[in-house]
């Protein structure tokens, strides 16, 4: 009987090992580190199969700070959003969300686009 329970593979055993994710300063780019985890998410499907468990990971690669030692440090920012939108630890798709409009720099992004933008125009390569 033992040899037949060590036999059956773990569903966990299916999963791509996945590296190790650079945790969000809030100084770096918040949509790449998006990225990074929904990539994680997609490798190892069995680990992250609940929007709370994918919530946590998230918190969990926030600075916190002991991190930054700001008050405004990430991971601090996430857990008091949770408290005050309880939702939010069962929600994918709000968390990340919230997580954007937080620490997007929208204003510093359009600035760079039209950057560019101004340069196509007057014939400059761009890279």
């Amino acid at each position: 009987m033992k040899l037949l329970i060590n036999q059956i593979p773990s569903r966990h055993q299916n999963e791509t090992h996945a590296s190790q994710i650079t945790k969000f300063s809030g100084k770096t780019n918040v949509v790449q580190y998006i990225e990074d985890l929904e990539a994680r998410f997609f490798l190892q499907p069995y680990s992250h199969d609940t929007d709370r468990k994918k919530v946590i990971v998230a918190i969990e690669n926030l600075c916190g700070a002991e991190d930054d030692l700001t008050s405004n440090a990430p991971k601090e920012w996430a857990r008091l959003e949770v408290r005050l939108n309880p939702h939010l630890k069962d929600n994918w798709t709000a968390f990340p969300d919230r997580l954007r409009l937080r620490y997007q720099n929208t204003a510093l992004r359009q600035k760079k686009v039209e950057e560019r933008q101004n340069l196509i125009q007057k014939g400059n390569t761009v890279q």
